[in-house]
């Protein structure tokens, strides 16, 4: 059998060096008499808080490709604090900004067992870290590669949505607006990604809307018979006229007869006709010939 495991930090690194010069003006306060043997207290002090930051980690393994995780916590990879089974159907990945009154800006992750938290980090892109030199890679973490890995599930949009119905109907706090009380966005150049809706959008038609794109291509120098391939491509360049978004948590799609797609999140919904996707979602139904959504 194969094993996988994935080892998330408990603390935030960022906080050891005041921890650690908090310990060591209590060991220099406390024993002023002795300043050798108040130095040494010190750093004890100091060494002892550091060593549960670096060395007390939560982690997830899962056995082949099976339907549950085993969750735990270890100080050092000889001593288990605990563990438990969790199946996949009960697990969500979400990233979110928090509030953050001294203006940084930074995202945040988190993995959810039935709406409760069980890992929080510090998201971060994968790309991130591509310029920095050889030596430094070793620091970068590598948590987020082995997630979409070893649970491509948490990832999936049916997953998500399934997830998110089963949290409406378990947790009374869960309780989004009706959806024909929600506000609707036409949305194009749309696609998915890790349960969220990408997109731009559209004040305009969509014939509107690309003879705008054409004229800006025109304007470049971009040959007529271009300037629709491009103008499809490239939606930001009609600045003014379009916005790019990012949804909140999707939980609920419905594809109906006309080709458009309704997108529900918690606060909106979202329209997204079979052109107007960038990248067609991973539940889309099939585009076989002869069927409503075959592109004529």
């Amino acid at each position: 059998m194969e094993e996988k495991k994935i080892i998330f930090p408990v603390f935030d690194y960022q906080g050891l060096p005041i921890v650690f010069g908090f310990f060591i003006f209590i060991g220099l306060y406390v024993i002023p008499d002795d300043l050798t043997f108040g130095i040494v207290i010190a750093i004890f002090l100091g060494a002892f808080p550091m060593s549960l930051f670096l060395f007390h980690r939560k982690y997830i393994i899962r056995i082949d490709s099976s339907d549950y995780i085993i969750f735990g916590q270890e100080f050092t990879k000889k001593i288990n604090i605990k563990y438990r089974k969790i199946p996949i159907s009960d697990l969500f990945y979400t990233t979110y900004k928090p509030v953050n009154p001294d203006g940084n800006s930074y995202r945040l992750m988190e993995i959810k067992e039935n709406n409760q938290t069980i890992i929080k980090t510090v998201d971060y892109e994968i790309g991130d870290y591509d310029s920095y030199p050889n030596f430094m890679k070793r620091f970068t973490p590598t948590w987020k590669e082995s997630l979409k890995s070893i649970l491509p599930e948490l990832f999936e949009i049916e997953h998500i949505i399934s997830y998110n119905q089963k949290i409406m109907s378990i947790d009374p706090k869960y309780n989004p607006i009706k959806i024909d009380e929600k506000p609707v966005e036409n949305i194009f150049q749309a696609e998915i990604v890790d349960g969220r809706l990408h997109g731009y959008i559209s004040y305009i038609d969509e014939a509107e809307r690309l003879e705008i794109y054409v004229n800006y291509c025109l304007e470049k120098g971009i040959k007529e018979n271009q300037a629709r391939e491009y103008a499809r491509a490239n939606p930001e360049s009609t600045f003014g006229k379009t916005g790019h978004m990012k949804s909140s948590t999707i939980y609920g799609m419905v594809f109906d007869e006309s080709g458009i797609t309704r997108v529900e999140t918690e606060m909106k919904v979202y329209l997204v006709g079979y052109k107007s996707w960038k990248n067609l979602p991973s539940n889309y139904p099939s585009n076989n010939e002869g069927d409503w959504w075959f592109e004529k």
